[in-house]
């Protein structure tokens, strides 16, 4: 049996998220808010072909087998294929799988590539050069061609499966002119500091969509504005702080969260680190909070 390992990147415009349905919003947002939404997904290709043709042997410096535990090389002796299984995510990316035996598929699926080395850098290097390309999908594809057998040589097959998928998520830019923004482990949880303070909270939305912290400005701008519009014996209760972060669903990106608060938090109520439910395990990533440089209000009560 002859086989040969084919290292291959598949390229997704989004982590696993469905095409972007916006979500109702909670409280007091009442007016229309316009989405700037990503792309929905095509009802082409969701992912890459498989058993493609194999890629040029390596030099023999790249196929010889390594065993040293602590570097955690692995090699592929049929296929002179040398990983190392657990790199640091490349800058600009964060882990969200790795050594997997499967490959995404989604709707979301843009293009794929193949290289001679296991590289996430050259993985997420090839992303970063294709407009709209926020999740990398880097993996060794393995084809076992079968010799046939002399009464049957219309049956021979390649059998193909893959092994040490990584699943790489481009980070958030987080800067917006006019906030001061923190890059957190979790979700902000905040509470009032005193039993007879307002409450902080302004209520949440999600959307099924990679998305951008802007976007949570904008509906935190328009929450202020329609408050301002709408006082209460001469009083409203201004935006002054949001939490953005990407919600997973069992390992997959699931959904976008921004939630609105009147007063800013700092990382120590950082604690929602996500949860379970229905046997789904939901987990939060790429957490960020935003402060506005200029508190509106006293508290974040504004008094007209």
């Amino acid at each position: 049996m002859k086989s040969f390992s084919l290292l291959a990147l598949a390229i997704s415009a989004g982590v696993a998220f469905a095409a972007p349905r916006p979500i109702p919003f909670a409280q007091d947002l009442a007016d229309t808010v316009e989405l700037v939404e990503t792309q929905p997904g095509s009802t082409g290709p969701t992912g890459p072909p498989v058993g493609i043709d194999a890629p040029p042997p390596l030099a023999p410096s790249e196929s010889e087998i390594i065993a040293d535990a602590n570097d955690n090389f692995v090699t592929n002796a049929d296929s002179d294929v040398k990983v190392k299984k657990r790199a640091l995510p490349p800058a600009g990316y964060y882990t969200v799988f790795e050594g997997l035996s499967g490959a995404t598929q989604h709707p979301s699926y843009i293009t794929f590539k193949s290289f001679p080395t296991y590289d996430p850098v050259a993985c997420t290097n090839f992303c970063n050069s294709i407009a709209g390309c926020v999740f990398a999908n880097l993996y060794i594809e393995h084809v076992d061609a079968q010799a046939p057998q002399p009464s049957s040589a219309s049956a021979a097959t390649n059998e193909v499966f893959i092994t040490d998928s990584n699943g790489y998520s481009k980070k958030i830019n987080p800067e917006i002119a006019g906030w001061n923004e923190e890059e957190l482990n979790a979700a902000i949880n905040g509470k009032r500091a005193n039993p007879t303070d307002p409450d902080p909270y302004m209520g949440m939305t999600t959307i099924e969509a990679v998305s951008k912290p802007s976007l949570c400005k904008d509906l935190c701008e328009q929450k202020t504005a329609y408050n301002s519009r709408h006082p209460t014996d001469g009083k409203y209760r201004a935006c002054n702080f949001f939490n953005f972060y990407l919600l997973f669903k069992n390992g997959e990106g699931y959904k976008t969260v921004c939630s609105f608060y009147i007063i800013p938090f700092n990382s120590s109520y950082a604690t929602n680190t996500g949860y379970t439910s229905s046997g789904n395990v939901y987990t939060v990533h790429d957490s960020w909070s935003f402060t506005r440089e200029q508190l509106l209000g006293e508290g974040g009560i504004v008094t007209i």
